[in-house]
């Protein structure tokens, strides 16, 4: 019932603001936002962006503004597992290569078991080191009060101006193992755009 009213929702934001897509994503593996087969798909209207993320086992939307060149700010919305959740999203960049992430979100109730009853869910903090088609990456994260502490890197490869492949590596500190994905991202407009 959530998706439905959901995308009933985003298709009139989309009519009446006319958002176009701008980039699809394919990824699979695992990372710090990553887990199994993710789609995203990246709506853009001036600076308004509307993402949609979802895999067999959560769906979010998440709806971001610049409020400044250096901040941008916006609310997700999502379910996990039956689970629903909601939080603020913040990214600050200071200068252009360099940018911080605040994202947190609560929960109405427990995985597979909703209710009335709200809690922290999910919050991460994050820092990310932009130079092309190098990415680094930290970030600390509780999920359902696991905590996470992930540095990562990815390689992004062109094949042509609208498709992009790229592969990440993380690696999960507190339980000293490796995370590894793959994915490839498509731009309906010949200039790509993240």
């Amino acid at each position: 019932m959530f998706i439905i009213c959901f995308f009933i929702c985003f298709s009139f934001v989309s009519a009446k603001e006319k958002f176009k897509l701008s980039l699809v994503t394919l990824e699979v593996g695992e990372g710090a936002f990553t887990s199994g087969l993710d789609i995203e798909l990246k709506f853009e209207k001036k600076t308004n962006m509307f993402f949609i993320r979802g895999s067999y086992q959560r769906i979010y939307a998440l709806r971001t503004i610049d409020v400044v060149p250096c901040l941008t700010v916006g609310m997700s919305m999502g379910i996990f597992k039956g689970l629903p959740n909601f939080g603020p999203y913040v990214l600050f960049k200071p200068v252009k290569p360099i940018s911080f992430l605040y994202w947190q979100t609560w929960a109405m109730g427990e995985i597979e078991k909703p209710s009335f009853n709200i809690n922290n869910f999910f919050d991460a903090v994050g820092v990310f080191l932009d130079m092309g088609w190098l990415k680094l990456s930290y970030v600390s994260s509780t999920f359902d009060g696991k905590k996470f502490s992930l540095p990562g890197a990815s390689f992004e490869f062109p094949i042509n101006d609208r498709f992009v492949v790229f592969a990440g590596a993380d690696y999960e500190l507190i339980e000293d193992r490796p995370l590894f994905r793959v994915g490839i991202y498509y731009s309906p407009s010949e200039q790509k755009s993240k």
